[in-house]
């Protein structure tokens, strides 16, 4: 299963293709990130990290900047996942001036080194 079926046809408009980088991923611009982040939350999709693209000219350019958390026991880690997603955005944006675009690493079920399922909630 493609994992951005979930994602709504109308936010998939929205997003940019990263291809250009070699990524089979999709960015998307701020205002647009959380209402992604929103989806994924009310599914109980957990975010593993993301990455910060910045658009100038309608040139992408790669930012290096990027964020991930660890999952920790005893937690309900799709909630703290996507609420972690959400400030970092939010604090970025508030600290740089430009125009960036946002992609997402997520899953409910992952694989992990050792070729096992784990679910990620």
């Amino acid at each position: 299963m493609d994992r951005y079926n979930l994602i709504p046809e109308k936010l998939l408009e929205l997003a940019v293709s990263l291809e250009q980088f070699g990524l089979n991923e999709y960015a998307w611009k701020g205002s647009d990130i959380y209402k992604v982040i929103q989806v994924l939350e009310n599914a109980h999709i957990s975010i593993l990290g993301g990455d910060v693209y910045q658009l100038v000219d309608n040139t992408i350019f790669q930012t290096l900047d990027s964020w991930y958390i660890n999952k920790s026991h005893n937690d309900n880690f799709y909630l703290r996942s996507c609420e972690t997603a959400r400030e970092f955005i939010r604090s970025y944006e508030l600290a740089n001036r430009g125009n960036y675009l946002y992609s997402i690493v997520f899953c409910d079920v992952c694989t992990d080194i050792f070729g096992y399922e784990k679910k990620y909630e």
